[in-house]
């Protein structure tokens, strides 16, 4: 039942791809490719997930992937600056607030700090 799943989270990565390439080329706004790309992400994880066999014992995993068009990894501000409002129109304004102040604590905090 993997490999159904593993079709579909492509077909929505893909798909993401597009979204960005079209904001890149400039024939989509900042915050029409944002509405786009929330639910795009949002399938693409949710097909992910049901796609990868977890190790025995495991919830979750890590996996790095990129939305550049070129399926890239080089840093580009205007794709972070996409996913961010991505998230902030996805989310809405204050629960990303609310993210961003635990990801920003997180970060400064040092490496075994707790916040207890």
């Amino acid at each position: 039942m993997r490999w159904p799943a593993r079709l579909i989270s492509k077909w929505y990565l893909r798909k993401a791809r597009r979204i960005v390439a079209r904001f890149l080329d400039g024939r989509t706004s900042l915050d029409d490719a944002a509405r786009e790309l929330w639910p795009a992400l949002d399938r693409y994880g949710f097909y992910h997930h049901l796609s990868v066999k977890l190790p025995l014992g495991s919830s979750a995993s890590l996996e790095a992937f990129s939305l550049a068009p070129d399926g890239s990894f080089a840093p580009n501000e205007r794709i972070d600056k996409l996913v961010q409002r991505s998230w902030e129109l996805g989310m809405g304004p204050d629960r990303y607030k609310q993210m961003q102040a635990f990801l920003n604590e997180r970060r400064t905090r040092g490496p075994g700090e707790s916040a207890v």
